[in-house]
């Protein structure tokens, strides 16, 4: 029987002596279809389009026109090319359309921008420096310094407090009973030192009325600027007469003798008068484990009372005053711990966005404001927070993504007031889907979680159910290291809303260091001047 083998013949197959390799040494999946648009419009470069009928890249750039901006998102595995794709963006949109970029860096991974060509005073248009860079962690070069309980100039106070308690009790994850010690305390704090100028119980009280010549001078500054009476003005004069820019400018002035060092102080009263209160007391313990680093060190200089602060709603207005535009790298730093960071980076981004709704309306009155737009790096952290264990209050808190009621309304309504923000992140499926699905525009990096995988074949337009497009879930698995998925989804034109597969190009420049940094900016010091020295004796 031909069928039958005998033992020798068996092992020649099963256990062959000798095998020989044959030509073909890899077999691969081909890579799905993608569109390619030989004559996209737009002003801008972003990368270059791979061809699905040639298989190779091209040198037809990805453009990008002020009319299909939008919020965008960079996700993939880390490694991948996210921020070359996300620097390519910044420094494109700030150096031709001269927008107003601010990079919120958890690390230091784009103090680069630097020596970026055509933003430096050597290269730009009009000869003036447009970058910036200042540093969040203690001992830095440049560093931040900014009281963070100062009220800032378009953000009424009351307001304020409650964004300052809910941004950082977001920060940690803590709970409502967290939330509202924060609150409270910071309520108190400026109610006594006379900054909640429009609430009628301290209109009615001792600090319902001008107090000194400091502050008549204030209000008659801010008349004179108006066009206004000045005659009327002496210690004495009832708040309740002034105007709601005279009580906001009155709650600025006012709010620059606070710092955390106080908010800390208050919360530790709390806890002394919650002796029987364990469940109570163990809440507010978390929240002074979080808080008391603000108060100590030389982060207590750097984000205490000062004169000589820097006024974060002017970030990024570099140059020209008629035309200001720039980028500013604000970074984190290896030094600081994330709850830190992640509690200033959100506060510092809702004070920017706050900020240009109001300028968006006097922008309607004449006054030129360049269009902002904010990247997220590490956007999980800065959205919703890190996890902080003993620090949170467990029982209190939400499921799923605690995110701040802030940001998703940053998102939604970011593009009517000429604010795109942008995000950074590595799990998709820890991004709030609100968030996730107001950024039109969207680059994919290598991607290998089912979960991500899934949230993401949506967003180019393909089904993530059954056995369609499989082909494309699968791919985002293997995408090569600096290669892109990109689709920019906002057009009027279904023709333009196809994915894209590309090639971010990355920008030649250098990495700074400190000193080079210091040397090309100057360096900033912490040290008090005569200006602190007097806030400082006023609140004695």
């Amino acid at each position: 029987d031909s069928t039958l083998l005998t033992m020798l013949q068996v092992a020649a197959y099963t256990a062959p002596g000798m095998f020989e390799q044959g030509s073909a040494l890899t077999t691969q999946e081909e890579t799905p279809a993608f569109a390619f648009y030989p004559d996209m419009p737009g002003n801008i470069i972003l990368a270059r389009q791979w061809s699905s009928e040639t298989g190779l890249l091209t040198d037809t750039f990805l453009k990008l026109s002020p009319d299909r901006h939008f919020h965008t998102a960079f996700v993939g595995d880390t490694g991948f090319g996210k921020s070359i794709a996300a620097e390519r963006l910044a420094y494109e949109t700030t150096r031709f359309w001269h927008y107003r970029t601010i990079v919120l860096d958890f690390g230091q991974g784009w103090r680069k921008a630097l020596n970026w060509p055509g933003v430096g005073p050597k290269g730009s248009e009009d000869g003036l420096g447009h970058v910036d860079i200042r540093q969040l962690y203690p001992g830095s070069p440049r560093p931040l310094r900014w009281n963070i309980l100062q009220v800032p100039k378009r953000i009424e106070p009351g307001r304020y407090r409650s964004m300052v308690a809910e941004l950082f009790a977001n920060a940690g994850r803590m709970g409502a009973r967290q939330l509202g010690f924060m609150r409270r305390a910071l309520t108190e704090l400026y109610y006594e030192a006379g900054v909640l100028t429009g609430d009628p119980k301290l209109q009615n009280g001792p600090l319902g009325h001008l107090q000194d010549e400091h502050e008549v001078e204030l209000i008659r500054n801010e008349r004179q600027s108006l066009g206004e009476d000045l005659d009327d003005l002496h210690p004495g004069t009832l708040l309740e007469s002034l105007s709601p820019s005279e009580l906001q400018a009155l709650a600025v002035y006012r709010s620059r003798k606070l710092d955390v060092s106080k908010w800390v102080d208050r919360l530790r009263t709390y806890k002394e008068k919650l002796e029987r209160d364990q469940v109570s007391r163990t809440s507010l313990e978390g929240v002074l484990l979080r808080l008391e680093q603000f108060s100590e060190g030389h982060m207590a200089k750097q984000y205490g009372s000062s004169a000589s602060g820097t006024g974060v709603e002017d970030l990024g207005l570099m140059g020209n005053t008629d035309n200001p535009w720039g980028v500013i790298v604000i970074e984190g730093g290896a030094e600081m711990d994330e709850y830190s960071k992640a509690a200033l980076l959100s506060l510092l981004a809702s004070i920017l966005y706050s900020d240009s709704v109001t300028r968006r309306r006097e922008a309607l009155g004449g006054k030129h404001f360049p269009p902002m737009q904010i990247f997220f790096e590490e956007a999980n952290k800065v959205l919703t927070g890190v996890s902080g264990g003993a620090a949170s209050d467990q029982g209190s808190g939400e499921s799923g993504n605690p995110v701040s009621h802030l940001f998703q309304t940053m998102w939604r309504d970011g593009r009517k007031y000429n604010v795109f923000l942008h995000l950074m992140a590595q799990t998709v499926s820890d991004l709030p889907s609100g968030i996730l699905s107001s950024c039109a525009n969207v680059f994919v990096f290598q991607t290998k979680d089912p979960k991500d995988r899934d949230l993401i074949l949506p967003h180019l337009g393909r089904s993530e159910k059954g056995l369609v497009n499989t082909e494309y879930k699968r791919y985002l698995a293997r995408i090569p290291r600096t290669y892109a998925i990109a689709k920019l989804g906002y057009s009027d034109d279904v023709f333009w809303l196809e994915p894209v597969l590309v090639r971010p190009m990355i920008i030649r420049s250098n990495e700074p260091s400190d000193l080079e940094i210091t040397q090309e900016l100057g360096a900033v010091s912490l040290e008090r001047t005569a200006s602190d020295i007097l806030v400082t004796n006023r609140s004695l």
